[in-house]
Order: structure tokens, then sequence, then C-alpha cells
């Protein structure tokens, strides 16, 4: 097999050279520093993971992205078929966009719903300034609007990138409605404890398991309906030392 580096260095010389591309673009649209994109492309290091994420899902188609993804990192390539199906995994450009602000996320998460967002209710959540955003996001290729309902161009949109997640992740607490605890519409649970290797990795099996169902339910037309939700999953160390120490035994 060939080594992943060589494989993205490969790419990425093909990719400047077929698409007239310069290395500013694809750290623009990948979200990955230029000076980490040049040593890649140079060969000098092994991208960590997420490097070869971000990277792959603008070098490549998105089924060969996936695929390259279950030949180099197993494990997680294996959740992302699973987890993302028929989603195309966006690009660092679109991330960026939809994650700038919490008024911006707002308005695309309701347009990536399956009954989008109408005109009214975005007026009614922002006034003149929704209105004003919506219409940027349309010139920007983001949203399209027609009937005034507003809608995404990307309805089968996904991301993979940890920084974007992690960033939709905190913009989506900022419209928590508090006043839906205890109702089918709310739930929160935090939990913390040190455990070893195996126990790590029944919790991570668990909080994979959650998503699955999660997406599941989403997906079935069984469940389609006009209530718009979210649901995020979060699992991480207190202290990455021990763990570090764990791994390297």
């Amino acid at each position: 097999m060939v080594p992943l580096r060589q494989l993205l260095a490969e790419k990425i010389s093909e990719y400047i050279e077929r698409k007239s591309h310069s290395l500013i673009t694809l750290s623009t649209k990948s979200g990955v520093s230029y000076n980490t994109v040049k040593r890649v492309v140079s060969g000098e290091v092994e991208p960590s993971l997420e490097t070869a994420v971000n990277l792959i899902r603008v070098l490549y188609a998105n089924d060969q992205a996936k695929e390259i993804m279950v030949t180099y990192f197993p494990e997680f390539g294996q959740w992302i078929n699973t987890a993302i199906k028929n989603e195309n995994m966006a690009n660092g450009e679109i991330d960026v966009e939809i994650t700038g602000d919490f008024v911006t996320f707002h308005l695309f998460s309701l347009a990536l719903t399956r009954t989008g967002v109408t005109l009214g209710k975005v007026e009614k959540l922002y006034g003149g300034a929704g209105l004003d955003r919506v219409a940027l996001l349309i010139d920007k290729g983001l949203l399209t609007e027609k009937d005034e309902v507003v809608r995404t161009v990307f309805p089968d949109y996904a991301t993979v990138d940890a920084q974007a997640i992690i960033r939709q992740l905190s913009l989506s607490l900022s419209y928590f409605d508090r006043e839906l605890v205890g109702t089918d519409a709310s739930f929160l649970s935090f939990q913390s404890e040190s455990v070893n290797l195996a126990g790590l990795s029944k919790i991570k099996e668990a909080a994979r398991a959650f998503h699955q169902a999660v997406s599941e339910v989403r997906r079935n037309e069984r469940y389609a309906g006009e209530i718009p939700f979210y649901c995020g999953t979060v699992l991480n160390l207190l202290d990455s030392e021990a763990f570090n120490k764990g791994v390297e035994q």
C-alpha cells in the first residue's frame, strides 16, 4: 500500500497542475494551514487524521474519499460510511462560511431541514437583519429561495472536520431553549470519571451507537415532520497524559 503522505503529495501536485489551483487555494478549501499543506506536498510529514481527512475531502470525489479513509483509517472510515451514508462531505470553505456567526449557522441549519425555513419565520426570528443575511447567503451560493421558502443548496451537507463540528456545537448552545427541559424536545447529560482503555472504548462505542440511532430516526420517512431539532454528541478527555501513556505501552 502506498504511504498516505506519498498518496496525498502526488494528488496535491495533480490537483495543482490539472485544475490550475495553488496551495493557497487548497488551504482555503480544506481549512488546513498553508504551511501544513506545503509540508504534506513536499513529503516532510505524515499527516494526522484531521489533516488527511480535510485534504482528502477536497482532493477526491465523495465515494473515493470515503474509500481512501477506510483504507488508511479503517475505524474512522467505517464510521464515516455508516454515519453519513449518502451525504457528501463538505469542504473547508463551506464549514467556515456557515459557522462564522450565530445567526448564519442558525439560518443555515433551519434551511438544511427537509421543510426549509420560510422568509416569514426568518423575519420573526431576526427581523430585517435576518432577511438581509439570507439574501447574502443566497448571493454566496449557500442558500436558495422559492415561493418564500429558504433551503440550502447542499441538502446532503455533512462535515467530518473536528474544528467545524466543535464550532457547530458551541453555536447551537447559543439558542438552547431551557424552557423545553423536561419535555420530549430536550435532553441534557454530562458525566465524567477515570476509566481504563477498555472502559473508554466501551464509552465511545455507546456514543457511536447513540449517534447512529438518532441518524436512523432522522432519515426515516415515518418520522418526517415539521419540528426542526438538533442533537450533538461529544466525548473527550479531561487530561490526556494517562491515555497517551496507555496507548504507547
